[in-house]
């Protein structure tokens, strides 16, 4: 058979598979898949739907609406609803020829050989069907599997059939799944969640970390360039803005394709107030939230599906003990330690997230902040996001920022079970958003990659893939060792600290290959 057929039988192939399936499902066209309808023309959104137009619904689409959580939500008739998660190919794995079951593969396959050799006018032998086949394949078919059926992908996957051109009778051997990089697992929809590499002013001079992030990471996030320190002249709120270093950070996520982060709009610690700011009046405060917030969010596009912003960053007190978890939020919140500053509220954050989303609508919106796996600010920071998102404030993900220490903060496999399980319960997804795990103090690199590799591939990594459907993301807070920030924390110098996946000129360290072998060999099971 000619190749250049190829790419039209799988379209065929396709084609005839959502033919067969449209029974009692929808086709979405912004996300380019199946949504399957209830019994009452309605459809329930998961985490995998972009948007839902009134014209994707079969039969009478005006009866259509929006279901989530049991809620009736939008009446399709006349808009369109955005819903907040970022839809890549991958994310979802669609319902094609190779997920159905053998009798439903036969009469696909036969009615799309009829359809590929009248379009071609091919003589294959392997092709050619007649009708009363494909009518006996289809009976055989619907009298062994309902419709409902078909939707249940997880009894009916199967290896996905890479061959070009039409698949032969005899059922092919599917070769071991390998990824190149890290980012590969999210890219071919191995893994739900993706992988982020963060980097400041050495993006700027060093090629081989822009080479790092582009091979290796789907999302890209600078530090420190988008801070409100950092992009307001001076630190001053009254000097203006100077968008240089974030706009080009912005521009590299954009241009090579990446998820893009907006880190952060808030940080309320009180030195990390810009000059200025009116932090002694409740209502200037407020407004100059907003002013800040409008700023961000109409320059940098957060009105895409593929862009993360941490709104409120480190809102939570530092320390927690037990006896500080008094059931009232509005104890949790970080507030500044002077008596003519009105304390930060449950009701004013939420206002803040709120008027962000007006910006954003389909963003994702964390609540990103450290050692909360495993803690009483865990705890809190739970309750916290609850009663924010109980105030309008739409947090989709709770992040823990995943400064780890082999001396120090290193949740246990149930821990990060236990923290990821209170988020999926508030209806939030789980995002590890600035992962390191220091060995400064250990003997020597060997020991350090040692302790890293450990970690990692007998902890973090089956975490992450057990509870892989309520991750969000992965992102790693620097990219070479010899750029971390913690060289400056710790007052020391390369190799001492080794915290990261990447070395000098980014060689990929134990710590990487924790991860990769890791999720390659589950994948492969």
């Amino acid at each position: 058979m000619p190749s250049y057929y190829d790419g039209l039988w799988d379209d065929v192939l396709a084609l005839v598979v959502r033919h067969i399936c449209s029974e009692k499902q929808a086709w979405n066209y912004e996300a380019d898949r199946l949504v399957e309808l209830n019994d009452d023309k309605t459809i329930t959104l998961t985490d995998d739907i972009v948007s839902v137009h009134p014209h994707d619904f079969i039969d009478k689409p005006e009866e259509a609406v929006v279901i989530r959580n049991n809620q009736r939500l939008y009446d399709l008739k006349n808009r369109t609803f955005y819903f907040r998660r970022p839809f890549r190919a991958g994310l979802v794995r669609l319902l094609s020829y190779a997920e159905l079951p053998d009798v439903v593969q036969r009469w696909a396959y036969i009615k799309a050989a009829r359809i590929f050799t009248k379009i071609t006018n091919s003589e294959d032998s392997n092709l050619i069907f007649t009708q009363e086949e494909e009518d006996r394949a289809k009976a055989v078919a619907l009298e062994t599997y309902s419709m409902h059926d078909f939707y249940n992908r997880r009894e009916m996957v199967k290896p996905v059939n890479k061959r070009k051109g039409p698949p032969i009778r005899d059922e092919e051997v599917t070769p071991p799944y390998a990824a190149n990089a890290l980012s590969d697992f999210y890219e071919d929809g191995k893994l739900p969640f993706f992988f982020n590499i963060m980097a400041n002013e050495e993006l700027l001079t060093d090629a081989t970390v822009s080479a790092t992030v582009v091979n290796e990471a789907n999302g890209f996030f600078t530090g420190n360039f988008m801070k409100w320190p950092r992009v307001l002249v001076g630190g001053d709120i009254n000097q203006g803005y100077n968008f240089t270093n974030a706009d080009i950070a912005w521009n590299f996520s954009i241009d090579n394709n990446k998820f893009q982060k907006i880190h952060n709009l808030m940080w309320q610690r009180d030195d990390k107030v810009p000059l200025g700011y009116p932090v002694v009046n409740q209502a200037l405060r407020e407004e100059a939230n907003r002013y800040h917030f409008s700023s961000m969010l109409t320059r940098y596009d957060a009105s895409s599906a593929t862009t993360i912003v941490d709104v409120w960053n480190e809102m939570c007190r530092v320390s927690f003990n037990e006896s500080d978890l008094t059931g009232d939020p509005n104890d949790y919140i970080l507030n500044f330690d002077n008596p003519l500053i009105p304390n930060y509220t449950v009701a004013e954050i939420a206002r803040g997230y709120a008027y962000a989303r007006q910006f954003a609508p389909s963003a994702t919106f964390t609540l990103n902040d450290f050692k909360l796996v495993g803690t009483y600010k865990g705890e809190a920071a739970i309750a916290l996001a609850s009663a924010l998102n109980d105030e309008g404030a739409t947090i989709d993900v709770v992040s823990d920022q995943g400064h780890l220490n082999w001396s120090g903060y290193l949740p246990t496999y149930q821990e990060w079970a236990d923290f990821a399980t209170s988020c999926v319960n508030i209806g939030c997804k789980f995002a590890i958003s600035e992962l390191d795990i220091s060995v400064e103090g250990l003997a020597d690199t060997e020991a350090k990659e040692q302790f890293q590799y450990d970690y990692v591939s007998g902890t973090l990594a089956p975490f992450l893939w057990d509870y892989r459907e309520h991750i969000h993301s992965v992102s790693f807070w620097g990219n070479h060792d010899e750029y971390t920030w913690l060289l400056d924390r710790y007052n020391t110098t390369y190799p001492a600290e080794q915290p990261l996946p990447f070395g000098p000129n980014g060689t990929k360290k134990p710590f990487y290959e924790a991860f990769f072998d890791y999720f390659e060999a589950k994948i492969n099971e």
